[in-house]
């Protein structure tokens, strides 16, 4: 609502689960996905409007947003979920597309372009990439987590047995569930 309309990123305190009363960005559409990169410097995010930004820290919060893709070119269309890799860029779920695009360089020249096979998914959601980069997406409409091979983009189910799977999480650190992958 106010400020937030359609849409905010906001800092929630780990501790206290107090909300900032500033947001971190106010969206112009619909916010559906962020991720840091590994080093937590650049968080990135989509939105349902053709846009892929990044914020970078400027060490005391995230700042000067900076769009990652051109909205005209309209690739990645209908972003969901998306995770920065070290090699590969961004990864983002297009469900208009539905398809994998990747975004190699975070430039509001960039035009981000099919990753996986042609029209892989039906109404791609979530995204994860497992501990030695493996690339799992959720298929809403296929009701399955697929696994794409992080060279030639061929995609392979993974797990069938899902009713509807939305977000996903890749599970690391030392718990006993570690080492596994977590599905809305």
């Amino acid at each position: 609502t106010g400020a937030c309309n359609p849409s905010c990123i906001w800092r929630v305190d780990a501790v206290s689960g107090a909300i900032d009363a500033a947001p971190v960005l106010v969206g112009v559409g619909q916010l559906e996905g962020l991720a840091l990169d590994a080093t937590g410097d650049n968080l990135y995010y989509t939105d349902r409007q053709n846009r892929t930004g990044r914020l970078t820290w400027s060490g005391a919060a995230y700042a000067t947003p900076v769009a990652c893709s051109d909205p005209a070119q309209q690739r990645p269309q209908d972003g969901y979920h998306l995770v920065a890799d070290p090699a590969l860029g961004l990864l983002v779920t297009d469900d208009n597309s539905t398809d994998l695009v990747r975004v190699a360089t975070c430039a509001p020249t960039s035009v981000g372009a099919n990753f996986s096979m042609n029209a892989s998914f039906d109404r791609p959601q979530g995204i994860a990439l497992g501990a030695a980069g493996e690339i799992y997406v959720s298929d809403v409409g296929r009701g399955r987590i697929s696994r794409v091979d992080r060279t030639t983009g061929a995609v392979a189910p993974y797990e069938a047995g899902v009713n509807e799977p939305y977000g996903l999480e890749w599970m690391a650190g030392t718990t006993s569930w570690a080492g596994s992958l977590m599905v809305a």
